[in-house]
């Protein structure tokens, strides 16, 4: 039998060494690198057309802060039409809104409007109801369809506006429409700093898992209208 050959002590020392020196120039790398890598993840999620004068401005749902930037945009002049589209109910707030205890989200986010500036007939609350973004563009896309517009400006919050955008585009492929998606400038998602803040850390992990939903599932799966005119 071949006697067992032993690694000197040595060496053995001069190996565990190096790979510990190996493994903390890889932490330090990464953390070096960390704020690059997550300034780029964060800047992904955040896509910001130039502006310009569209037929209609649609403001996404629920947050507030996009409503507030709507009605700037809109007493700015850059559309006449503001777009609301009404988020889907449960039974129990159904019959709230029914028997007249509680108004549903598309009238209080009117009413804001209203109270910032918009007049009343320059208000559109599409028929229909929305659980999603993908929602919200399908919906779109067929109000648009009945419709000769040229360019659709959509507002929504930071971390949303790339995969609106992604959304929007996808729904609208078979109109003859621009889409602009304008981030909310009143949310406090930035790029350089989103990991820095509880609220819009999870804003933004949240939305990279959606983002990687909607590229595999939820866009390939849409069916864009065609165009009408009807109107």
């Amino acid at each position: 039998m071949n006697p067992t050959l032993e690694v000197p002590a040595g060496s053995r020392r001069r190996r565990m060494a190096w790979i510990a020196v190996g493994i903390l120039a890889t932490a330090l790398l990464m953390y070096a690198l960390s704020p690059w890598l997550l300034t780029a993840a964060g800047n992904q999620l955040i896509h910001a057309d130039p502006l310009q004068r569209a037929d209609v401005i649609m403001v996404l749902a629920p947050l507030l802060d996009r409503i507030v930037e709507a009605a700037t945009l809109y007493k700015q002049g850059y559309a006449p039409l503001v777009l609301i589209a009404p988020e889907a109910r449960d039974i129990e707030e159904q019959e709230l809104i029914d028997r007249g205890i509680v108004r549903s989200s598309a009238d209080r986010r009117r009413d804001a409007l209203i109270k910032l500036g918009v007049p009343l007939d320059s208000i559109v609350i599409i028929h229909g109801q929305t659980d999603s973004t993908a929602d919200e563009a399908r919906l779109f896309a067929e109000w648009a369809s009945t419709r000769r517009l040229r360019r659709a400006i959509v507002v929504t919050s930071p971390p949303h506006t790339y995969r609106s955008w992604l959304t929007f585009l996808r729904a609208v492929e078979n109109l003859d429409l621009g889409i602009l998606v304008h981030p909310s400038s009143r949310h406090p998602f930035r790029g350089d700093s989103w990991w820095r803040n509880r609220r819009t850390l999870r804003d933004g992990l949240l939305e990279w898992q959606k983002l990687v939903y909607y590229r595999l599932i939820e866009l390939p799966r849409m069916t864009p209208p065609a165009a009408s005119h009807s109107h």
